[in-house]
């Protein structure tokens, strides 16, 4: 123990007691001798039983212990159990991404620090010292774990990783409200796990909002000097976010529609305009919605949303498609900020042939406006432009029809044609989902993409009134 009786992970003269459980002789051989180089008295055992026993000795007393979860005789689950019942000993788990389940019944059981393996010595070191700080030293020096917050991270469902054999980034569990690293990028992928994970409610990962800009492949450059203008701009963004939140839930949730795909789809959404917020240029234009025109902003939220409810409803279960999904329902109709709003607010069989070019050359300049944005896919601009094409080709603005149209296009089409009665200008139009969904497939068929208003109704739990078979062709 060093002089002061504080562990030092950069001192090698640290005189506490470690049992160290893990039943490869050859990882166990390599973190012990690393261990003792900074002084500590290290006892090992080979699993959790014979754990169980050398603390059972009344002469050992240990000051922390470090164990693995799976381990022959007794894992390391059944030995924090163990432990926890007779002492509040720091207990570290070691763990991996093959072990989600038992990670989760580990925090249930107290465990105190979490590390992915391999463990990393530096790593493993900064958990002793965290869990051998003092109570009134810790809250100087809050755990690594508490400093990361829900807004540092975006969640991937399960199944995004069944579809790959290594991983692109760390992954995070959520235990409480902290954020455990379960896994190092370039692991690989268990997939036979990965599957019974569904089984046992572990639907959702986490990574950090910086990798998660890589798995959509959205090339936006977030600035990280400090500046006065970045604090405007993040106090905007917040109060988008909050704006967004607030409509999600007055829209979206209602009886009778599927939970878990309108939680899941709204999570989407969050994340989409918490990542495109970081571009200044695309903050300024949800900004400029936001605030300039409400009724726009509700309805493309609302679009967004019911567009990647319906993607995930399809199959569409990549994430990169459902965040392309979520972007281009959130944006297909920005170029109506340039409209007058008197335009907007009549109902079209009331507009003059002039005021009818003017609604209709929203898609153009929708497309205009999203081609300056660059950090966001082009998918985006192109849904923009098309989302007013029909499938049999009496659409604008080129009169294009069936696999001509970009497939989220069709989407988008859906979804927008939906919360345009659910939310219409004039309140007395309005219709319950059912009621909505049923008017679209009796008065718009041949104009939709069959196969996305089966999608529509399967997320909102709505019966067609003629069955079809819709398949999921994707175009």
């Amino acid at each position: 123990m060093t002089s002061n009786g504080v562990f030092d992970p950069k001192r090698d003269d640290n005189q506490f007691n470690v049992l160290l459980v893990e039943d490869d002789h050859v990882f166990r051989g390599l973190i012990a001798k690393n261990l003792r180089r900074r002084g500590l008295n290290v006892r090992e055992a080979e699993n959790g039983l014979v754990a169980k026993t050398i603390l059972e000795l009344v002469d050992n007393v240990f000051h922390v212990v470090i164990s693995d979860v799976r381990m022959p005789e007794m894992d390391g689950v059944a030995l924090l159990k163990h432990v926890r019942s007779t002492s509040k000993v720091p207990f570290i788990v070691m763990t991996g991404f093959s072990e989600l389940i038992e990670a989760r019944n580990a925090f249930e059981l107290g465990a105190t620090e979490f590390l992915p393996k391999p463990v990393k010595t530096e790593a493993l070191l900064e958990a002793i010292s965290r869990c051998l700080t003092p109570p009134s030293a810790r809250e100087e020096a809050p755990r690594q774990t508490d400093t990361l917050r829900v807004d540092e991270f975006c969640q991937i469902h399960v199944d995004e990783f069944i579809s790959t054999t290594s991983l692109r980034s760390d992954i995070y569990l959520k235990l409480g409200e902290k954020f455990v690293k379960v896994a190092h990028k370039g692991d690989s992928v268990p997939i036979d796990r990965l599957k019974k994970y569904q089984a046992s409610s572990v639907d959702y990962l986490y990574v950090r909002v910086e990798e998660f800009r890589n798995y959509v492949n959205l090339n936006i450059q977030v600035s990280n000097v400090i500046s006065q203008s970045n604090v405007i701009a993040k106090e905007a963004k917040l109060r988008v976010l909050k704006h967004t939140a607030e409509i999600i839930t007055e829209t979206c949730f209602r009886d009778g529609f599927d939970k878990v795909i309108c939680d899941s789809a709204s999570r989407v959404v969050l994340d989409t305009v918490r990542l495109v917020g970081d571009d200044r240029d695309i903050l300024s234009v949800l900004a400029n919605m936001h605030s300039g025109a409400n009724r726009l902003y509700v309805h493309s939220v609302a679009v967004s949303v019911f567009s990647t409810m319906i993607a995930k409803a399809v199959g569409w279960a990549s994430m990169t498609t459902q965040f392309k999904a979520s972007a281009c329902g959130l944006f297909h109709d920005i170029g109506k900020r340039e409209l007058d709003p008197e335009i907007l607010d009549k109902k079209r069989i009331l507009l003059s042939l002039e005021e009818v070019k003017a609604l209709e050359s929203h898609v153009v300049r929708g497309r205009n406006i999203l081609r300056q944005l660059p950090s966001l896919p082009e998918d985006v601009g192109e849904v923009a432009y098309q989302h007013h094409e029909n499938f049999n080709g009496t659409g604008y603005p080129h009169a294009i029809k069936g696999d001509q149209i970009h497939p989220m296009a069709r989407v988008v089409r859906v979804a927008d044609l939906f919360v345009g009665m659910l939310f219409p200008v004039n309140d007395e139009d309005r219709l319950e989902p059912a009621a909505a969904v049923k008017k679209i497939e009796k008065i718009y068929e041949g104009e939709i993409d069959p196969q996305f208003l089966r999608g529509l109704a399967k997320a909102l739990n709505v019966p067609l009134e003629v069955p079809r078979d819709f398949g999921k062709r994707v175009g």
